[in-house]
């Protein structure tokens, strides 16, 4: 017999040193690696210490029987708890008869051999045998490896399933789990129609079930499927048949991996194109409405020499409506994408919410008048004529004023239109109101209420081109209410009309010298030591300005313009501590002023503040004004404890404390019966005598400017009308008349209609007459 060298590691285990010694040196021939052991201990630690060896282990002993301490069978038995598949000769060269059962428990081939072995065919027909086994065996060891591999990897990616040929369900793993929502025991031993989504059709299904029968793979991209919660998942399938040696089925493989995340974002990007869509029809007819009628009457206008005067100024009106409705649109849009940003916040003041809402329901009572609607308010809370609230009045403002407009707008001629709040919960710090506007105008249907809510969307389009609109206003309504802490909701039905309604909680106060003093204020005043510049062209305010700043204990030195401010710095400029610099100023304005006052601080190497001092307080001015150099910013109306923060910063103060003189002050205020000019002269923090002063100077002021701004308004000068309105909206400010400061400020920043207008001058009117300020009857 040929022989050959075996691909093999062996252990030969031997007491006797001579054969030990003389037949190794052959066995090195034979074998790829040789280890001796004189004894059965020795070995086993041989093995121990090559157990883990990837590279060289043991695959076979040959050990002698008889040895001292272990013999060869305690060897085997003990290498078999090891490793149960170890190789094992054993050779002797006395009879095994009388240990054949030995034999055949511990070999896996029945393997004893008689030395010598060398010459035995029997010991080369048994190498030949183990070398096969073991090499097969490490074949099928490395196939089994690349196959848990290759279900590891698919397990990690993918979402796993198994199902027996009937569709059982047999096996699913973790991710299938974690993503469906489904339990294992929810799922083993269901079928898959536990997550039949109803949007696949059954020919699918069928397809599905035909192909996979037919023994090939079936595949589908982005299978809708229902999860345990109802929501959907988008899968890309695969669905493996396997087949036994024989070629029938024995079980399905589904492999799976979730597109929800990418078919969401495609369904979003086909809804926000679908939106866009929408929006740029609805721009298009909304913007180009208004400016066909602009270019239009422009080119009629053109021809000036052959129009009469009143067609002329027809046209003209004409142009000047197209133009708000115009602006109107834009803002929409402009307040749609500051929400949309994140850019919108808060402006929190105290206001008088019955009033507010007062006015509201006037101006649109105008509008609804021309539609023959009665439009009526109702407070059902039967608490806002005694208190004051703390919110953002602009926002609320806003959103009424458009549910009113909608209102107006989708209601029939006769109809009825009710504003109403209604007090929900009331305790001694907050209260909460919840406003509503009700309607018996056209309604929406109840399966497009959750329409109207989103951004240029009205219930239909036969709606925008009936009633006109972007379906913006209810969108910036909603995110409005929503940055005040409450929701807008919507009842309502076709043909039945709707009802709007939202609540808001407010912080509220029944005594008004609590809304503009802290309780630092009441028990404390402080006094200052300084002396201040201030530029103030209304006199007004300049004697107001004067007097509380007397009243801190502060010299003032007061100039009527920003040129008369630069030429006393100039002179004077050590004099001072403080700069008060009004913005808007004839001569030379507050900014101007502001840019000379800093050359001559460098000139004169010396630094003094400088605050902007204006009644411009819209969202931004601050930073505006602090970007142009001011220190600092203080608004008109001046509230009292701005101005205490602004002169903290600046100058040098001390603290007086008169508890007892407090008391005495409210004590004589709860008994006087000047009640209104009284509460007017505490709210600004100045004597009674003194207000009373400055409330002559406003009337004056008034009867001269109020002529000019009706003449102005009479012959359309728009602009005219808001400079003189910008004035007076800060005389009455300071003096703490907030309902003829309210009024002004609409007619200096609104872009208005004639009737809106003239409803506003007619209520300011009527304003004087209620408070007999134009009577001389400033004295009670």
């Amino acid at each position: 017999m040929k022989y050959r060298k075996y691909d093999l590691n062996v252990i030969f285990v031997e007491d006797d040193d001579y054969i030990r010694t003389s037949f190794s040196t052959i066995l090195t021939y034979l074998f790829h690696n040789v280890y001796t052991a004189s004894n059965g201990q020795e070995a086993l630690e041989i093995y121990k210490s090559n157990h883990d060896e990837l590279s060289n282990p043991i695959d076979l002993i040959i050990t002698d029987v008889r040895m001292p301490g272990m013999n060869g069978f305690e060897l085997v038995k003990e290498l078999r708890l090891i490793n149960q598949d170890i190789y094992a000769l054993i050779i002797s060269a006395y009879n095994f008869g009388p240990h054949i059962d030995l034999i055949n428990e511990i070999s896996v081939l029945n393997s004893f051999l008689q030395k010598p072995l060398i010459g035995d065919d029997k010991f080369f027909k048994l190498c030949d045998l183990i070398e096969s086994r073991i090499k097969e065996n490490k074949f099928l060891k490395e196939q089994q490896s690349l196959k848990e591999q290759y279900k590891n990897a698919i397990e990690t990616v993918a979402i796993v399933s198994k199902t027996d040929p009937n569709g059982m369900i047999t096996y699913v793993n973790e991710a299938f789990c974690e993503v469906t929502g489904y339990s294992k025991e929810d799922l083993i031993g269901k079928t898959h129609r536990i997550m039949k989504h109803p949007d696949v059709n059954s020919e699918v299904y069928k397809n599905l079930w035909d192909t996979v029968y037919d023994k090939k793979i079936w595949q589908y991209k982005s299978l809708p499927s229902n999860g345990k919660n109802g929501q959907t998942y988008y899968f890309d399938t695969t669905v493996i048949p396997i087949l036994d040696n024989k070629d029938d089925i024995i079980e399905f493989i589904a492999i799976r991996f979730d597109t929800t995340l990418l078919q969401n974002s495609m369904l979003s990007e086909r809804k926000a194109k679908e939106t866009q869509s929408i929006f740029l029809a609805n721009m298009s007819h909304e913007i180009r409405t208004p400016l066909n009628g602009i270019l239009g009457f422009l080119d009629l206008l053109k021809d000036f020499d052959s129009l009469s005067k009143q067609d002329a100024i027809q046209y003209i009106k004409l142009i000047d409506k197209s133009s708000h409705n115009l602006l109107e649109i834009i803002n929409g849009i402009l307040d749609l994408s500051k929400v949309q940003s994140g850019v919108v916040e808060k402006e929190l003041v105290w206001f008088d919410l019955y009033s507010e809402l007062e006015n509201i329901q006037k101006l649109y009572s105008a509008k609804a008048y021309e539609k023959k609607i009665n439009l009526y308010f109702k407070d059902e809370s039967y608490i806002l004529k005694e208190i004051k609230v703390y919110s953002d009045i602009t926002k609320i403002r806003q959103v009424i004023a458009n549910l009113l407009n909608n209102a107006v707008k989708f209601t029939a001629e006769n109809g009825v239109i009710e504003l109403k709040t209604t007090l929900i919960e009331k305790n001694s710090e907050s209260l909460s109101i919840m406003f509503s506007v009700c309607d018996n105008g056209i309604g929406i249907s109840e399966d497009k209420v959750d329409m109207i809510f989103k951004p240029f969307v009205q219930e239909n389009q036969s709606t925008t081109r009936q009633y006109g609109g972007t379906g913006l206003g209810l969108s910036i309504c909603k995110e409005f209410v929503q940055i005040l802490g409450g929701d807008l909701q919507v009842s309502s039905s076709k043909d039945n009309g709707s009802v709007f309604s939202f609540t808001l909680e407010f912080e509220y106060s029944i005594n008004e010298s609590e809304i503009h003093i802290d309780e630092f204020q009441k028990n404390n005043q402080k006094k200052f030591t300084g002396n201040i510049l201030v530029a103030e062209d209304v006199v007004i305010n300049q004697k107001l300005i004067y007097a509380i700043l007397k009243k801190y204990g502060i010299a003032s030195t007061i100039v009527s313009n920003g040129q008369e401010a630069v030429e006393v710095f100039q002179d004077e400029a050590n004099r001072f501590d403080l700069v008060f610099l009004d913005i808007n100023m004839p001569i030379l304005d507050g900014t101007e002023a502001l840019k000379k006052i800093r050359l001559l601080q460098q000139e004169k190497n010396i630094f003094i503040p400088v605050v902007a001092l204006t009644a411009n307080a819209i969202a931004g001015d601050k930073e505006k004004f602090i970007s142009q150099g001011f220190d600092h910013y203080l608004t008109k109306p001046i509230i009292n404890k701005e101005l205490q923060w602004i002169l903290e910063m600046y100058l040098n103060y001390s603290i007086k404390t008169d508890v007892a003189q407090e008391k005495n002050e409210q004590d004589s205020l709860m008994q006087s019966q000047m009640l209104d000019i009284q509460q007017l002269a505490d709210k600004i923090n100045v004597p009674l005598e003194f207000y009373k002063e400055l409330l002559n100077d406003l009337i004056e002021l008034y009867v001269i400017e109020f002529p000019l701004l009706e003449k102005h308004l009479s012959s359309n000068n728009i602009l005219k009308v808001q400079d003189i309105a910008h004035k007076l909206k800060g005389a009455f400010g300071n003096l703490a008349l907030q309902e003829f400061y309210d009024l002004f400020k609409i007619l200096e920043e609104k872009e208005l209609l004639d009737d809106q207008y003239l409803n506003i001058v007619y209520e300011i009117k009527q304003l004087m007459d209620k408070y007999a300020l134009c009577s001389n009857n400033t004295e009670s």
